[in-house]
């Protein structure tokens, strides 16, 4: 069963938003985000890419870094010439839905706080933003955001 978040960025009144359908929680999309997303280039690339189905340490394939494809018994190493898709996703890079899959970009832009504030998230059990001008990862619970930190992750709340 998929536990589904939002992930957004906000610089000034500016905020962009996507869908990420796996793993949300805090000790997986929160804690993948608070380790392999620390600046606001990577986080706009992500973010470009619109809804994801699940989100992992790089957005794209990195040239001359180590990657595999399948699990378990069907494990093995991604050669230069494969390509990350849908069907044969590199284990540590983000599935998106348009790139990996051919669907409809998705990405949510909103231009103020207040808006933001009052988008339907409801839908979504995790919603984390990257607040450009604090320079963190910021999550929402119980309606408000608050510091996404390593001891919130471990203590799961």
């Amino acid at each position: 069963m998929s536990t589904r978040s939002t992930i957004s960025i906000k610089e000034g009144n500016k905020v962009r938003t996507v869908y990420c359908h796996w793993d949300g929680y805090l000790s997986g999309v929160g804690q993948t985000l608070l380790n392999h997303y620390d600046d606001k280039e990577t986080i706009n690339e992500l973010i470009d890419l619109g809804s994801i189905s699940s989100l992992k340490e790089d957005v794209r394939r990195k040239k001359g870094k180590f990657y595999t494809i399948g699990y378990g018994d069907n494990l093995k190493t991604a050669k230069e010439s494969d390509v990350h898709d849908f069907e044969n996703a590199f284990n540590n890079v983000t599935i998106a839905y348009h790139r990996d899959r051919g669907e409809d970009l998705e990405i949510h832009e909103m231009t103020t706080k207040k808006k933001f504030d009052s988008y339907p998230m409801d839908w979504a059990e995790y919603d984390y933003l990257f607040h450009v001008e604090l320079n963190e990862w910021r999550v929402r619970i119980n309606k408000n955001f608050v510091k996404l930190t390593q001891e919130r992750i471990n203590k799961g709340q």
